[in-house]
């Protein structure tokens, strides 16, 4: 429910796209409804958490209605490679180009956290919350969302340790690897792979070697599996970090000490859809800003993406990538 300032009832959303949730049901009138209010300072429209990766309502809302500001509140537990709460919010912001606020349930302990402001392809991060904070004490964020098409200096505020233990690591058995192979004598390179007919590729450079763990170009076209239940078509492309060289088991454990920074990147991956979503997180599980990072897309023989670091990067990803939902 939204309430307007002077306490009046706004707009009312059932959520339509229940994730383990059998004591709910789908009012039949909600299955096609589009939830949005306007305000003075536009019309904004309302998804709930799993929503956001299906086509309605988030879809609808964005390319039939041509809502720009989207309200998101989540109980959202994080995911790798791609998908953890702050990762999905920034990236769907950035590949739909619109305005995402977002409010996740702080409950630590189950890993239900990160919450934050996003204005989309120009603005980026405007502010985040990530991390642990006592139990029962949230934070407001607040931020100025620019209507201009500029970059503002986002406000992060990472709060201590990730809870690892609750963290839902993608199965990548069927997904293409390929190791980017780094040293001191060659510290840049291409690599390509092509998992089900769609091509990835990645040209990178490194400062100096890294000493601790190993990177991979990771490729999948297929459907992803979420608790044995939903199933997505899905097309992926990213670099992963991997800690002892497997990465289908330690593609994202915690943060650990690493030399050998990363000092340009370019992701590139022809996609079957238009529906593509980016995002770079490093070693502290921080997201890595679209300051740091440009996503560019053209329509010529597909959707060719690209994600590209900018002048002056010197970071080390856990993770750089483009998740794209595939529907019919």
């Amino acid at each position: 429910m939204v309430f307007g300032a002077n306490g009046t009832v706004l707009a009312i959303y059932h959520k339509v796209n229940l994730f383990l949730e059998p004591m709910f049901d789908v009012p039949p009138y909600a299955t096609d409804e589009v939830v949005t209010f306007a305000t003075t300072k536009g019309k904004f429209g309302l998804i709930t958490c799993f929503d956001i990766l299906w086509k309605h309502p988030l879809i609808n809302l964005v390319k039939d209605h041509r809502i720009k500001h989207i309200i998101f509140p989540t109980a959202w537990i994080d995911g790798l490679p791609l998908q953890t709460a702050v990762q999905t919010q920034l990236s769907v912001s950035v590949g739909l180009d619109v305005t995402l606020i977002a409010s996740n349930l702080h409950k630590m302990q189950d890993d239900r956290g990160g919450s934050g402001i996003y204005s989309g392809s120009a603005g980026g991060v405007l502010n985040y919350t990530y991390g642990s904070l006592s139990e029962g004490e949230g934070r407001l964020l607040t931020a100025n969302v620019s209507t201009e098409s500029n970059h503002q200096t986002a406000n992060r505020q990472h709060n201590g340790k990730i809870n690892y233990d609750h963290i839902i690591y993608d199965n990548l058995s069927n997904y293409t690897f390929r190791p980017l192979d780094i040293s001191e004598n060659n510290l840049e390179g291409t690599v390509q792979a092509s998992n089900n007919g769609f091509l990835c590729q990645v040209r990178y450079k490194f400062s100096s070697a890294v000493d601790s763990g190993h990177y991979y170009l990771i490729v999948y076209k297929g459907i992803q599996s979420l608790a044995s239940k939903y199933f997505l078509p899905v097309e992926i492309c990213a670099v992963v970090w991997s800690a002892d060289g497997d990465p289908l088991q330690t593609y994202a454990h915690p943060p650990v000490t690493s030399t050998g920074n990363m000092v340009s990147l370019n992701l590139t991956g022809n996609f079957s859809t238009e529906f593509t979503y980016p995002s770079m997180l490093n070693h502290d599980m921080d997201l890595i800003d679209t300051s740091d990072w440009t996503f560019t897309k053209t329509t010529i023989g597909g959707f060719t993406n690209q994600l590209t670091t900018n002048t002056g990067f010197s970071q080390r990803p856990l993770v750089a990538g483009i998740y794209a939902r595939v529907f019919d």
